[in-house]
């Protein structure tokens, strides 16, 4: 945006350069609409340069507050420990806190132009090896100057010590607070150490992480009511202990979302402590459970079954690393899959998506041919009742271990699930097929296939489609709407599609004469430069799609 300002001031400068800036600052567009184009920059800078374009867009921009009302900044860290000269390092921790005092220099000349009802977000993320106390001072002021307006703040800092030192500086109630998000990289804070008492009407609260293991908020009232509206719970637990002292600080709370962090310190729970559990648990609306180190047998007993009454919506984590301290990974993921899917309605249409998600640690498994397999999420949603259940898995138990799918279609079976959508990875259908039933699959009217690799060697397609082993995909002969999509993080802008096997994969779906409603492409290339009369593969298959035009700006275009 700057750029663009820059040359704008510059055509000015030569003959004709008034009818440049005509069209772009008094183009006939009413005040709002600017507004709401501007409120998709995400840059406080880019906003700010807005203002200084022309008298007009800086009468709009100053005139509307909500444009200054949301803040959000990552500092990220430039030092990396492979940098061993000092003059290196001092010049980039200089350049850390040049652009830390920047942000912080923009922020209040922002919040000064949000007037004094407009209340504020606040998002604010700093990666640096070190934050001087100076610059942590100077924002826990700029908080204390607004916080009667603040709606939501989110505080991500390398360190506990850090953090501490913000939330000491914190002396103004903030009334207006309904979300607050504390996230520290290194190390731990107490629940001691957050001044709830500052926060009346808070909804919302993560701690990542934070220990309530010696919290005792009864000894203030003023904590206790705050703790009693609090609806929605982000935390991780290490211990037995933790967990118990979670839930009985947070009374009130209607969605959890928790992380049980290690199988070396969770000791299996007392009768006792599982009917607590599960006892807190069958009050919510929704349960996000997600285990590391593979520690899921030691609190298998505390989640709601269908004796009980189960929240709407249950999520199972089990995407960390499979090969620590669980003797049997495939076991342990096997039973993931029966608790969440074991109360499925009887005869229910459902929507079945198996989609890559993010990890749920840091965790990248480095094995040749594994650095880009996104763990799997499994959800099945029923689409009269609202229910939703979710299992999130390593990418290896589902594409090299038959157990987890075989579970999943027994499942399935046995409830007799009407499957009307479904969404899955390309190379995982030759695997979950098997598993459904012909009347399952007769029911599927909508198809989104995740093309998570480069298709375009015969060897690779007789790997997917399974033709090594005589297999060939079912034909599903309601099915009438057709998404091909990459994922939404990959390494590729978009994966190569050949045409002749992106047809011929259609086509073993939908045999001719049928005929599809919608083919949508989404970030998937077609065909190549070199070899334009690829392209009349995908046109062809085009015309027995009804109503679906293919444009291409010449015949040697691959993309759709």
């Amino acid at each position: 945006m700057c750029s663009k300002r820059a040359k704008i001031e510059d055509d000015n400068k030569g003959s004709g350069s008034g009818v440049a800036t005509s069209h772009l600052c008094h183009a006939k567009l009413p005040p709002e609409i600017w507004s709401e184009i501007w409120s998709l920059l995400a840059s406080l800078e880019d906003r700010i340069a807005i203002s200084r374009v022309c008298t007009e867009w800086r009468a709009i921009a100053l005139s509307d507050h909500q444009l200054w009302a949301h803040l959000s900044v990552h500092l990220e860290s430039l030092l990396r420990h492979d940098i061993a000269d000092e003059d290196e390092r001092a010049r980039l921790s200089t350049k850390e806190m040049t652009a830390a005092a920047r942000w912080l220099r923009n922020a209040e000349r922002a919040l000064d132009r949000t007037g004094r009802t407009a209340l504020i977000t606040l998002d604010i993320r700093v990666d640096h090896h070190k934050v001087l106390a100076i610059w942590l001072t100077q924002l826990c002021a700029l908080l204390n100057l607004h916080a009667s307006r603040i709606l939501r703040l989110s505080l991500h800092l390398d360190h506990a010590h850090s953090m501490k030192f913000v939330l000491y500086d914190l002396g103004s109630p903030m009334p207006m607070l309904r979300v607050l998000g504390l996230t520290m990289s290194r190390r731990s804070i107490d629940a001691d150490d957050v001044p709830f008492a500052l926060f009346p009407n808070l909804k919302e609260f993560a701690g990542l992480p934070c220990s309530f293991k010696f919290f005792k908020p009864s000894q203030s009232p003023a904590i206790s009511q705050t703790l009693g509206t609090i609806r929605t719970v982000r935390g991780d637990v290490e211990t037995c202990a933790d967990l118990t002292a979670l839930l009985r600080a947070f009374p009130a709370c209607k969605s959890l979302d928790l992380r049980i962090l290690s199988a070396s310190k969770w000791e299996d729970p007392d009768e006792d402590e599982t009917n607590h559990y599960r006892t807190c648990f069958e009050g919510l609306d929704r349960l996000d459970l997600t285990w590391a180190w593979n520690s899921y047998t030691k609190t298998r007993a505390a989640i709601p079954t269908t004796s009980g009454r189960r929240p709407p919506f249950i999520f199972i984590g089990l995407h960390s690393s499979l090969e620590s301290d669980a003797s049997d990974p495939e076991e342990e993921v096997c039973m993931g899959i029966e608790d969440a899917f074991c109360d499925l309605k009887p005869h229910s249409s459902i929507t079945l998506r198996l989609e890559p998600c993010e990890p749920a640690w840091d965790y990248h498994d480095t094995r040749p041919g594994h650095q880009d397999k996104m763990p799997i999420c499994v959800t099945v949603y029923d689409q009269e009742s609202g229910q939703t259940r979710q299992v999130a898995v390593q990418y290896v138990m589902l594409c090299q271990r038959v157990g987890p799918m075989k579970v999943l279609g027994a499942r399935l079976y046995e409830s007799r699930s009407v499957i009307t959508s479904l969404t899955i990875p390309w190379n995982l259908m030759n695997i979950l097929m098997p598993q459904l039933t012909e009347k399952g699959m007769r029911t599927i009217t909508q198809l989104t296939l995740i093309v998570n690799g480069p298709l375009r060697s015969i060897d690779y397609v007789r790997w997917v489609f399974g033709e090594e082993e005589n297999f060939d995909w079912p034909l599903l002969p309601a099915l009438r709407h057709v998404t091909l999509k990459s994922p939404y993080k990959t390494v590729r802008a978009a994966y190569e599609l050949s045409p002749s096997i992106f047809r011929s994969a259609v086509e073993k779906l939908v045999p001719p004469p049928a005929k599809l409603e919608t083919l949508s492409l989404h970030h998937v290339c077609t065909g190549y430069r070199e070899h334009p009369w690829n392209w009349n593969s995908v046109r062809d298959l085009a015309t027995r799609v009804y109503g679906l035009h293919i444009y291409a700006e010449d015949s040697s275009t691959d993309h759709v």
